[in-house]
């Protein structure tokens, strides 16, 4: 974990960064992740976009070689309010993997949810997706690809600024 740095520690899942502090060197300016979601459902095309001053992004929270994305955001209005991703180990390869959990809700009270869930052993499995993560450790790009279990087409993009080391934080 860098120097000065401040973990959120939550359920996967559940709102991680919610909360929490920021997670940057002491003096310097807040690195700002960028999110950008597109949703295909009923014929409608949404393109949502948001931005993040704290860390949204793990790696080994979920376990040796995992990676996380928590973003919240309880004052969206209309737009994106939670997105949640969960790698397993793999995610890191060259060609990525299906295995993954992914939660979008939109609009404030979470009006459409669409969840894909494939990781290996999941309970409620459904939908169909793909996830890569390129860079790391302290900077990434999270590329999830899928249709949800409502039938959604998903396309998601994480540029994460900044990296919490989630097994250093849990020890």
């Amino acid at each position: 974990m860098k120097r000065g740095c401040v973990a959120v520690l939550g359920t996967v899942g559940a709102s991680l960064a919610a909360g929490g502090a920021a997670c940057r060197a002491p003096d310097s300016p807040a690195a700002t992740t960028t999110l950008a979601v597109e949703v295909v459902h009923g014929g409608r095309r949404e393109s949502l976009a948001a931005e993040s001053s704290r860390p949204v992004c793990s790696r080994g929270l979920a376990g040796a070689g995992s990676w996380a994305v928590q973003y919240t955001d309880a004052s969206a209005g209309s737009g994106l309010a939670s997105l949640q991703v969960v790698a397993p180990e793999g995610a890191e390869r060259p060609d990525g993997t299906d295995a993954l959990y992914l939660g979008l809700a939109l609009g404030a009270s979470s009006d459409s949810v669409h969840v894909v869930e494939t990781r290996p052993g999941a309970g409620h499995p459904q939908g169909t997706g793909h996830v890569e993560v390129r860079g790391g450790p302290d900077t990434a790009v999270v590329v999830v690809r899928g249709r949800a279990g409502s039938g959604a087409e998903l396309r998601t993009t994480v540029r994460c600024a900044q990296v919490r080391d989630g097994l250093a934080a849990a020890r």
